[in-house]
């Protein structure tokens, strides 16, 4: 009985460290955002407001063995943006899927989209800090160049809107991607 179990747990070791080792990654990045509307006259304000410093870190992982999808779960700040006596700044959880050509190759090209919750808050010099939840949706574009087998170094667009107005954030990041 007790060969069976171990014989059991050593080929579950084995797959799973195997399976870890090619099909995870984890990824930081760091970034600038800018506040951006499709309504022109709430643009003309937002455009106002200062670029932001950004961070973001995600894990991503295969989805039915594929080289090419992924499904990803991830953190981002944005710093603080400034215009006159206000000041903005946010951090939200999301969730997506990354779809991208070899991965194995120097270079690769991928698009990623999902959706995810932002928590927001507005300070002006005159009133208390007034604190926002929001669901919003992302999409992204951008391309690899590999390092090694393992890391890459990542460059990325991307644009992040708000579901419920016209206000989003345009985005840039140079990340840092590790298959684990």
């Amino acid at each position: 009985m007790k060969l069976p179990a171990i014989a059991l747990t050593c080929l579950f070791s084995a797959s799973f460290s195997q399976a870890a080792s090619i099909h995870n990654y984890v990824e930081l990045g760091l970034g600038a955002n800018k506040l951006f509307s499709f309504n022109k006259n709430t643009n003309d304000n937002l455009s106002e407001f200062s670029v932001a410093p950004s961070l973001k870190v995600l894990t991503g992982s295969r989805l039915n063995q594929s080289r090419t999808l992924w499904f990803e779960l991830g953190y981002s700040y944005n710093g603080e943006m400034k215009y006159r006596d206000t000041k903005i700044n946010s951090q939200s959880l999301f969730t997506g899927i990354k779809l991208s050509t070899d991965p194995a190759i120097n270079t690769s090209l991928f698009l990623r989209g999902g959706a995810g919750k932002t928590w927001s808050e507005t300070k002006t010099l005159d009133s208390q800090a007034l604190k926002n939840q929001s669901t919003h949706y992302y999409g992204g574009a951008g391309f690899n160049y590999r390092l090694d087998y393992k890391k890459s170094v990542v460059f990325e667009l991307q644009h992040i809107n708000d579901a419920s107005s016209d206000e989003a954030i345009n985005g840039v990041f140079l990340s840092f991607n590790q298959f684990i």
